[in-house]
């Protein structure tokens, strides 16, 4: 026994000191192990992993939800028994009905009061900058204590390199570090008062009425069960796994010995000897539960949507997201609820984690910006939680979902707005079966956010319909005009920086994929929105930064290639010359094989188009700078004099100076054959390069 608890307790540590990711995985799996071989220490496991979704590291939450992951594979689906008599059906009900008074509902919930009165969450609540009051350094005079709570702040902030880096005198003075008791400050009535979430939730659970003495007896009862059972999860957590107790030894006042099965186990080698070996029959174990078995886990995971610490959110919705993909449909019931009520139990339960979720959308702030575009692991995460969620949920209960996010988009601040578009995302994506229904009412609004002044919020809008372009086309034709007409013009404000340009981009590239886009992209013969006009702006994206925005400018390309209008004399006979430069460019100067083959692909398509004698015309003065450029010297800058570089508008806007001058653009002059690198010799990537070139120019 003691050998399996150090076995456990290893187990847990990988979780957070694995070497590699896959070493965590592994331990995750093998902590799915455990739980097979004792089903009845369920609780005591999840207690244990719970720690390791609090934690501050990215890496360690990560291996946390795949531990919950295996662990809740090996449970068996719960359904509660049926009640034996109608006495039992009666107290059923009085106890299901308490039981429901406990959640939220969409019927009594007021978004807009959260969004006024609820306290944002953002990264943390400061505290941890804070002087514990039995700290070592309260004893120093205030001056001393003062300099060595700067230097401690000068540690956390990262400025304790030299001379803080010249920033200490600006962020905070010997002032700020003094700790002051301040008496608490009555605000006036006629002001606005932020409450905090668990008091709104508190609020929104009693719907804003008194309770009756009945009721509040009720809930006194409720509580003291529920104080009862956490003291008694704590008790049971601060024990061994592996200890014999636990295991099954039993005295007279325990609970007795769980009912265990025989099984097979196959012996290493060669051997083919047979092992019986004893374990816990999972299926008994929970057979003999009184209610869902993940009720006191998921309960302690929403109350962690709304601590102050970003981290503990984030492990929160990990841990909701694994358990509810396999045991949504058994959250909620109990052996007490009755028969007819064992569904109206489980939407009621989803119904009240969904508004939760709903609830971190609307005052959640923390985002990172280390990335090309804003990451928010807290929304995104509840988002796709939100997807399991209302994956089980019926079609009015997923209505009002959407009723909810489309009046967070409609919000002033941008965090708002960001959160409810992505919460549409994954609602589009997970209930394709209701598109007809939730199309129309959102295709506005994520139009409204595809022209948001904020790129982080296009950037969101831009992929929400990506699940369902193919849909779009065919239930909202009428709406396709204004939607591309809306993303040609966003591409003139985007360049290598900006945010959306892979969503956009990605978006332009899944509409034109369909023939009847096409179609109706071939009516435009002239005008600003002719594709003879449009397509130049694809220029740009060609040399983008990120590989997936230069694939989804090709693929977008090679689909317009496609368009009835662009044979002899049409839209392609204007920028013919032009896209051969630009796409023979692309092939010089691509690292990635897998692209080059589909330049390649779309050049085969390109000749198709035009006859040989235009054909002929417009490559005569190209051939002698394309071979110039084939056989030009490996790892040394290209000329760019031999180069079409096209350039942003707001990229040109900002290279002109005061007397009218272009500066030159940094980076212009260190572009190599097959985009290698000054520091790498991938002597493969030239010679896959030049070979490119070759078949290139021989199709010309």
């Amino acid at each position: 026994y003691y050998k399996m608890a150090s076995r456990l307790d290893r187990l847990l540590l990988l979780l957070d000191t694995g070497s590699s990711q896959s070493t965590r995985r592994a331990a995750a799996e093998q902590l799915g192990e455990v739980q097979k071989l004792h089903p009845h220490e369920l609780q005591t496991l999840l207690a244990k992993v719970l720690v390791y979704l609090r934690s501050d590291s990215w890496d360690t939450r990560i291996a946390a939800g795949y531990a919950i992951e295996a662990i809740v594979k090996q449970v068996p689906s719960w359904e509660p028994a049926k009640p034996q008599s109608k006495d039992d059906e009666s107290i059923a009900k009085v106890q299901s009905e308490a039981r429901l008074e406990g959640r939220m509902g969409f019927s009594s919930f007021n978004i807009t009061r959260v969004l006024k009165q609820g306290t944002t969450l953002l990264g943390s609540a400061g505290d941890e900058y804070d002087i514990e009051p039995n700290s070592d350094i309260m004893h120093l005079s205030q001056s001393e204590r003062a300099a060595r709570q700067r230097k401690l702040l000068q540690k956390r902030l990262g400025l304790d390199g030299p001379s803080g880096l010249g920033f200490d005198k600006d962020l905070f003075e010997d002032d700020d570090l003094v700790l002051v008791r301040e008496p608490p400050v009555l605000k006036p009535s006629g002001g606005q008062q932020h409450t905090s979430v668990a008091d709104l939730v508190s609020m929104e659970l009693g719907g804003g009425k008194g309770l009756s003495a009945r009721e509040k007896n009720r809930a006194r009862r409720k509580a003291k069960k529920a104080a009862k059972n956490q003291m008694k999860e704590v008790l049971s957590t601060s024990s061994s796994l592996g200890s014999q107790e636990n295991i099954g030894e039993s005295d007279g006042n325990s609970a007795k010995r769980p009912r265990t099965s025989s099984v097979l186990v196959p012996q290493g080698g060669s051997s083919d000897h047979m092992l019986v070996d004893a374990v816990a029959d999972v299926t008994a174990t929970f057979e003999e539960a009184v209610e869902w078995p993940f009720e006191f886990f998921c309960d302690e995971l929403c109350n962690d949507l709304f601590n102050p610490k970003w981290t503990i959110r984030h492990g929160a919705a990990i841990g909701l997201r694994e358990v509810l993909k396999i045991h949504a449909r058994g959250a909620g019931k109990t052996v007490e609820t009755p028969v007819e009520q064992m569904e109206m139990c489980n939407f009621q339960w989803l119904e009240d984690v969904a508004l939760r979720l709903l609830c971190v959308f609307a005052l959640d702030r923390f985002g990172d910006y280390l990335s090309d575009e804003v990451v928010a692991p807290v929304r995104e995460m509840c988002a796709q939680t939100l997807g399991v969620v209302v994956k089980h949920m019926v079609k009015v209960q997923v209505l009002a979902v959407l009723n909810v996010l489309l009046t967070l988009q409609a919000e002033e601040q941008w965090q708002v707005r960001y959160g409810g578009l992505l919460g549409s995302k994954y609602l589009l994506a997970v209930r394709q079966d209701m598109t007809a229904e939730m199309l129309p009412l959102l295709l506005s609004s994520v139009k409204q956010g595809l022209g948001d002044l904020v790129d982080d919020v296009r950037a969101v809008a831009a992929t929400s319909l990506l699940p369902v372009t193919d849909k779009l086309i065919l239930l909202l034709p009428q709406e396709l005009p204004s939607l591309l007409s809306l993303l040609w013009d966003t591409l003139v404000e985007l360049d290598d920086l900006t945010a959306s340009t892979n969503g956009v981009m990605s978006l332009l590239a899944s509409l034109y994929s369909c023939s009847n886009v096409l179609e109706l992209t071939a009516a435009q013969t002239s005008g600003p929105y002719s594709l003879a006009q449009l397509v130049p702006r694809l220029w740009p994206f060609l040399g983008h930064t990120i590989m997936s925005v230069r694939q989804a400018t090709i693929r977008t390309l090679d689909s317009l290639l496609a368009c009835p209008s662009g044979g002899p004399g049409g839209w392609l006979s204007q920028i013919f010359q032009e896209m051969l430069q630009h796409l023979y460019q692309r092939l010089v100067l691509e690292p990635k094989q897998g692209l080059r083959e589909l330049v390649l692909e779309a050049w085969i398509k390109l000749m198709h188009q035009l006859d040989v004698k235009e054909l002929d015309t417009s490559t005569d003065g190209c051939l002698g700078m394309w071979f110039s450029l084939a056989v030009y010297p490996a790892n040394v800058p290209i000329d760019s004099s031999l180069l079409a570089l096209a350039r942003h508008k707001c990229a040109i806007q900002d290279r002109v100076t005061a007397k009218g001058q272009l500066q030159p653009l940094v980076g212009d002059s260190e572009l190599r054959l097959g985009g290698v690198s000054a520091v790498v010799d991938d002597e493969a990537a030239i010679v896959q390069t030049r070979l490119s070139c070759a078949k290139y120019c021989r199709l010309s």
